[in-house]
């Protein structure tokens, strides 16, 4: 795309895992949890495992993981009812992320030492890799370095580790298949409750404040929740099918619909124009808001530290390229792609998840095995161009689509037709600098905003709790003041009523005197 020629020297994917099973205990629609074709979910994928390396000299001996042991009582059974556990990769989820491994074979690794397709034949339309050899991050005749080029990283899931496993296999699965010993790949991983693959808001209190802002400060938000639109969708769900279940609605759906279940008559897949795309845009679009709102501050905190482990490994290349992997695997979620595309602006996230999107419902959440792609171009002759001052060029993608040239300084395809130009390394790790520095990531939680206590009386006469509350304390302050009345109303009254009996007296003594009155009158 320009006059400099470059090589591919670094490419980091990263990806969302494959179709999986309901991720918890959802309750859906009315029968959803009583019907077995929704409610029970059996898997014919399991995971196994081998004893840690030097164990043992039987290097076949592994375990099978298999969710049967419950079920033998009545009141023991897995939350979904079958041999599935929560979150489970499935067999659709399986054959995506093969197929996810095969496309970037396709394109970063280049087949020579087979037969390689005639030109111009589809075979060879499909291998960018043996189309151009810009492209060719590996050359198959030269083996992988397993240990020093691939980078595995992955939070301790079953379906992010069996997608990027799977990946892993479609990418590599020739040369795998040529190792006489059984290949150990590491899997780079960390305690769930500490985790950065995701939004994890256990670790960082602030991003549980920046979520409540969005959903009680922005106007957009505010507005759309409780619009009138809102208001008729969650009637519809209530009435049709007696309950809610807009909060749950993305997993609701998409597992169902995903492995071919039946729906509730009336809530059958029929594109965004139906029902079913309805309460599925529904859902998504309050999550897209949160995400984005006030220049993406949630997701760019809950993204920092993982965007400085992506950063590792390209900074590599520029410091020490001989060292540096050439491909880095981070398997992760919806709750990591999503973010990550939000946090690099308005512009990549419009370009995502815009009306231009071909598939109206790709416009509102990212599909099962998405991609974001990450590639590192660097010059064959060094210091060749001043297009490049960093030394190195990048690309980013989503699901295919190039990015790139939506952050700032960036150049624009000249046509609209046009591939969008590389552009320079410096422009995204500057951009996202501020984002992955620990002295700019503030966990604490927010700063309270002064009340009045005014308007804490409000907050708390406005639950119906409070309503009552304010109802007794209210009677109990109005009897004590009624008390403290009668209290002074009757001092008083006996102040007046002994004032008027000396006035009585006087008056007595005055008109008696003359009769010489007696100390018996006077006690009288």
């Amino acid at each position: 795309d320009t006059d400099v020629d470059t090589r591919l020297s670094h490419v980091t994917a990263i990806i969302r895992h494959g179709a999986r099973t309901p991720c918890s205990a959802n309750t859906c629609w009315d029968g959803y949890l009583k019907d077995p074709s929704t409610a029970v979910w059996d898997c014919d994928v399991t995971t196994s495992q081998g004893l840690p390396m030097g164990m043992t000299e039987d290097k076949s001996f592994r375990f099978e993981k298999v969710y049967n042991g419950l079920g033998y009582h009545v009141t023991a059974k897995n939350v979904l009812n079958g041999t599935c556990q929560l979150g489970q990769l499935l067999e659709r989820g399986y054959e995506q992320e093969l197929i996810n491994g095969q496309f970037l074979r396709d394109a970063y690794v280049f087949e020579d030492d087979g037969d390689i397709p005639e030109e111009d034949s589809p075979e060879f339309e499909a291998k960018l890799a043996a189309r151009d050899e810009r492209m060719r991050l590996f050359q198959s005749s030269e083996g992988i370095n397993f240990d020093k080029d691939v980078y595995f990283r992955v939070d301790d899931i079953q379906r992010t580790i069996m997608s990027g496993e799977l990946v892993l296999q479609g990418l590599f699965g020739p040369e795998l298949a040529k190792t006489e010993d059984p290949l150990l790949i590491a899997a780079h991983t960390g305690d769930l409750a500490q985790e950065s693959m995701y939004v994890n808001e256990r670790t960082c209190p602030r991003l549980t404040d920046l979520r409540k802002e969005a959903e009680e400060k922005n106007p957009d938000f505010v507005a759309f929740n409780t619009s009138d639109y809102a208001v008729n969708l969650k009637g519809i769900m209530e009435d049709r099918y007696q309950r809610d279940f807009s909060d749950e609605g993305i997993d609701c759906l998409m597992t169902t619909v995903c492995e071919d279940r039946p729906m509730p008559e009336g809530l059958e897949y029929g594109g965004i124009d139906s029902l079913f795309g309805q309460i599925y845009a529904f859902s998504a679009a309050r999550t897209g808001i949160k995400l984005t709102h006030n220049h993406a501050a949630y997701s760019k905190l809950a993204m920092g530290p993982l965007w400085d482990e992506i950063l590792v490994n390209i900074h590599s290349v520029q410091e020490d390229p001989k060292r540096a992997p050439k491909f880095a695997l981070f398997s992760g979620h919806d709750s990591t792609l999503m973010p990550l595309l939000a946090s690099l602006g308005d512009g990549v996230w419009n370009e995502a998840f815009g009306d231009q999107v071909d598939d109206e419902m790709e416009r509102y959440w990212t599909p099962y095995a998405s991609m974001v792609i990450i590639e590192i171009h660097t010059p064959i002759e060094k210091g060749a161009s001043s297009l490049y001052p960093s030394g190195n060029a990048f690309r980013i993608m989503y699901n295919g689509k190039p990015l790139q040239h939506l952050l700032p300084q960036c150049p624009d395809p000249e046509n609209d037709d046009d591939d969008a130009p590389l552009c320079d390394l410096f422009v995204l790790t500057d951009y996202l600098d501020p984002i992955v520095d620990p002295e700019n990531r503030d966990c604490t939680p927010l700063p309270e905003e002064p009340v009045s206590a005014l308007a804490k009386m409000k907050d708390v006469v406005s639950t119906p709790g409070g309503f009552f509350l304010g109802l007794l304390l209210g009677l109990g302050f109005a009897l004590i003041g009624s008390g403290i009345t009668l209290v002074h109303l009757n001092k008083r009254i006996r102040r007046d009523e002994d004032k008027r009996t000396l006035e009585m007296i006087d008056d007595e003594l005055f008109w008696k005197r003359n009769d010489q009155i007696s100390v018996e009158d006077i006690m009288t």
